[in-house]
């Protein structure tokens, strides 16, 4: 008999279990139709190192979602940037149900020392309709037994987020980098003038652009030395921020400056330095010297002022360089026809190779991009074979135009050519900044950044002007 109750009360126990499992509260089957996630763009990060921690609300129900308390970042400098682009519902599937997902808050936060830091969780109130204005209840409400109440058809339910929790580390030996100003990413940067060649007082432009990924708006502009002889006007800045976390984004300084006397202007090298978190090192980048060359206001335009017709002259003086041109055309012409038929091809001496002889041919722009074909080729390959190639392609300009040897070609050998040829100072300054600018790449290894296909145009435009 003692055994017969026995077994009855375990019956009836297990009997009311089963009937405890089968009754599922309402606010069970709400927050699996409705719920909140924190995401962060990291959970370990240096200080100072920018991350982005979003919190989104996930419903599959029609429901009304207001925020009654937010997390606190205690340690962290917090910008919210939930407004920068428009909450536009996503769709998710999740175990076969449809979900809407929208952006409740959005921030941007940059750790003030290091330590683990959990800021809490995102509470947020919803309104879920569950009945409409014929009295319908939305089938979640099947099989719900507990006693509930709803206002005008809606059920209020407060869900929360699970709590971040986010590690933060010093960075390492910061005192031993005096260049560091605590800018942490990932960089490059390009340093370059408007032009190379100025008049005095005109004025030019510095501009210094980085590139990568990082809090663009800690970056202050880096520090110049200057040449004496500058005069330097306030910078303009341009800030493009990243669309997404970890995106790309830049930062440019742009720099007026003047020089009121003559000469040759080298701006040193300018240096930025930074915290690569994802290699967990300091780095420095740099730039190659920028030269100025500032020359008379008269030098600057000769070459304008030259090809210009002076308004002011007489018709009389007019017609007589007019009929001078004509009489000089036809002497020459005949001169060459008479030098046609008196010159008549000579044998070498015996044991000296036959060599033949350069002359200046047509700057066609065909023939000059005959020549940079092979630096156009190349402008996608690393290490510094765009840059020798463009370098060839200069010489054997100057080998076919002025009969300068490719294998004497430099700086001083091109300078020569081009005054013995008539060039003006300008041009002259100009191509010789150009092969320091391209020699200075070939020794790095084409290490340095440059934009390839701005510095073949710019020597097809040159050439095609000598």
């Amino acid at each position: 008999m003692k055994a017969f109750f026995s077994v009855f009360f375990v019956w009836m126990a297990c009997f009311a279990n089963a009937q405890e499992e089968d009754l599922v509260s309402l606010q069970s089957r709400l927050q699996s139709n409705i719920f909140l996630k924190a995401e962060a763009s990291s959970t370990d990060v240096f200080v100072g190192e920018p991350i982005t921690v979003t919190y989104k609300l996930y419903t599959a129900l029609p429901s009304e979602s207001r925020v009654v308390k937010r997390p606190v970042f205690s340690g962290f400098t917090v910008k919210d940037i939930s407004n920068e682009a428009p909450d536009i519902p996503a769709r998710d599937n999740i175990d076969g149900v449809i979900f809407d997902v929208h952006t409740i808050l959005k921030l941007q936060l940059t750790p003030l020392r290091a330590g683990q830091f959990s800021p809490g969780s995102l509470n947020v109130q919803n309104r879920v309709k569950l009945e409409d204005a014929n009295g319908n209840r939305d089938p979640i409400l099947n099989g719900v037994a507990e006693n509930y109440t709803l206002n005008n058809g809606y059920y209020t339910l407060t869900i929360s987020s699970d709590p971040l929790k986010i590690m933060v580390t010093a960075l390492p030996d910061q005192n031993s980098h005096p260049d560091f100003k605590g800018t942490i990413g990932s960089f490059k940067m390009d340093v370059k003038a408007s032009k190379s060649v100025y008049a005095i007082n005109e004025q030019g432009e510095l501009e210094i652009t980085l590139t990568g990924v990082g809090e663009f708006s800690q970056i202050a502009l880096p520090e110049i030395n200057w040449p004496e002889g500058i005069e330097v006007f306030p910078v303009k800045t341009d800030e493009e921020k990243p669309a997404e976390p970890g995106g790309t984004g830049y930062k440019s300084f742009t720099i007026p400056f003047k020089a009121n006397r003559p000469g040759k202007y080298i701006i040193p090298p300018v240096r930025f330095s930074f915290f690569d978190a994802a290699t967990n090192s300091y780095k420095t980048i740099t730039n190659i010297p920028v030269e100025l060359d500032v020359i008379q206001e008269g030098l600057a335009s000769r070459t304008e002022t030259d090809s210009v017709p002076n308004k002011r002259r007489t018709n009389g003086t007019l017609w007589t360089v007019i009929l001078l041109v004509i009489a000089l055309s036809l002497t020459g012409w005949l001169i060459i026809g008479l030098r046609k038929k008196a010159i008549r091809p000579q044998k070498p001496p015996a044991g000296e190779p036959v060599r033949p002889r350069l002359a200046k041919t047509s700057t066609q722009k065909l023939n000059i991009d005959d020549l940079l074909q092979p630096a156009a080729l190349s402008t996608g390959d690393t290490g510094n074979g765009f840059y020798t190639a463009l370098k060839k392609g200069l010489a054997g300009y100057f080998e076919i135009r002025y009969a300068l040897p490719a294998a004497s070609f430099n700086s001083e050998t091109a300078e020569q050519s081009l005054k013995n040829n008539g060039i003006s100072e300008l041009k002259q300054a100009e191509i010789l900044q150009l092969i320091s600018e391209i020699d200075t790449h070939i020794y790095s290894g084409g290490g340095l950044d440059a934009d390839k296909a701005l510095l073949l145009n710019r020597t097809k435009k040159m050439l095609a002007e000598i």
